[in-house]
């Protein structure tokens, strides 16, 4: 006769019925665990936010502090953002583009905005599409170095920015063999107005200091959403309203500067286009 025998179950092992599935059995959580990050993380979904909030706000900070995050094209004090687009071309020859230029945009105030860099095309043009502008009264520095071996001379030019504003600026640099002594003023048309839609040429020269022009057309900068210039000096109106327009020179680190004012309204008498010629010196500029 066979003794049948009580099979020892272990308090520890779970008790697998025939008809259940395998499944492992749950782990017992260690006390406090909850309190350590386990299925605090788990349950509460408002905690894993506020610590990734928190992992966000640590790496923007640093060691310095948020207040000296600069991000670029982030303003700082509440400013707005304008775009500042445009060519550079040559001093003397308006027509003939400047490729490969290195431009760098940087704030006058330190710490305003993150240095802005970009290098022409083929074509001479550049685009900043977010440059920060804190106020407006801040000023802004436009470094344009050419390619190495180009024989042309760098310009630095400071200015202001209207906040949330389109800006033009063109941008001359002049040969190396330019003598940089003479340029003692700049001249701009001081007050124009024109038909919306039509093109005027604008009157800025660069001067010696017995007021004689000079064979280089200074850099221009035209600032207002009411049209855009060229790099042959003309002025194209597209809207109703009111703009600034400066000639600049960088004459080896003294700013010659004049400022002019452009009105477009649809009262102001039409013209006729202008003939594409650069007015500097007084000569025309052949294309090429």
């Amino acid at each position: 006769m066979t003794s049948e025998r009580t099979p020892v179950v272990s308090d520890s092992a779970p008790i697998a019925s025939p008809n259940a599935s395998a499944l492992p059995a749950p782990t017992q959580e260690p006390a406090g665990a909850e309190r350590n990050g386990g299925p605090l993380l788990r349950r509460r979904p408002c905690f894993r936010l506020w610590l990734g909030l928190c992992l966000v706000l640590f790496a923007l900070c640093g060691c310095g502090g948020i207040e000296h995050f600069d991000g670029g094209g982030i303003p700082i004090g509440g400013g707005g953002a304008s775009r500042l687009y445009g060519v550079v071309v040559d001093a003397e020859n308006a027509f003939i583009p400047v490729p490969n230029a290195t431009i760098m945009v940087s704030p006058v105030t330190p710490n305003n905005f993150k240095p802005l860099q970009a290098v022409t095309d083929s074509n001479g043009n550049f685009n900043f599409s977010n440059v920060s502008v804190p106020a407006a009264t801040e000023q802004i520095r436009v470094s344009v170095m050419p390619l190495a071996g180009s024989g042309r001379l760098p310009q630095n030019l400071t200015f202001s920015l209207l906040q949330n504003q389109a800006a033009d600026l063109v941008v001359s640099l002049p040969s190396d063999t330019f003598d940089q002594t003479k340029p003692a003023a700049v001249s701009v048309t001081t007050s124009l107005e024109v038909h919306k839609g039509d093109s005027v040429a604008l009157q800025a020269r660069l001067l010696d200091a017995a007021g004689a022009p000079l064979p280089a057309l200074p850099s221009l900068l035209f600032d207002g959403n009411i049209g855009t210039i060229g790099s042959d000096g003309n002025f194209h109106s597209t809207a109703d309203g009111t703009g600034s327009i400066v000639a600049l020179w960088d004459a080896a680190g003294r700013q010659l500067q004049a400022d002019g004012q452009v009105v477009v309204n649809e009262t102001a008498p039409q013209l006729p286009p202008p003939p594409p010629n650069l007015v500097s010196s007084g000569k025309k500029a052949t294309p090429r």
